[in-house]
């Protein structure tokens, strides 16, 4: 069975999917601004209860915003684990390529670069960054 796999899951293999770690780490930063968001609303929110004590709706509010607070975080920190499991297994699969391969599967799935920026970053021409992807990726689903 294939380790890992581009694209994804194929029938009947179990893989590691790299694409899915820079979607991750877009949701993860998503879910840290959503919550910076809710605590700035929250610091208003108390600020008009200590202004207001008796205002039963901002008290609500409040209560509401605390809870949904610590789903988002609960959330956040079960996304970051998995994320970090992921990154040990790939981290482990690349061990396999050249120091080459390796710096062209990281540039292109794990920071989720466009192939002009791996080229870029890489020091390769586009052409020999698909060569090297490539061959990566038939080193890892040989294994």
């Amino acid at each position: 069975m294939a380790l890992w796999h581009p694209c994804g899951s194929k029938a009947g293999c179990s893989t590691i999917n790299i694409k899915n770690i820079h979607t991750e780490h877009l949701k993860i930063e998503s879910l840290r601004e959503r919550i910076e968001r809710l605590r700035s609303a929250m610091e208003v929110g108390v600020q008009r209860l200590k202004l207001t004590p008796c205002d039963h709706t901002a008290r609500n509010k409040l209560e509401e915003d605390i809870a949904r607070l610590d789903e988002l975080e609960r959330e956040l920190i079960d996304r970051v684990a998995v994320v970090e499991s992921d990154m040990r297994d790939i981290e482990t699969s690349f061990e396999m390529l050249d120091d080459n391969e390796q710096t062209i599967m990281r540039l292109r799935y794990i920071n989720g670069f466009n192939w002009g920026k791996v080229s870029v970053w890489s020091g390769y021409s586009v052409q020999h960054c698909f060569t090297l992807h490539k061959r990566a990726i038939l080193k890892l689903n040989s294994k």
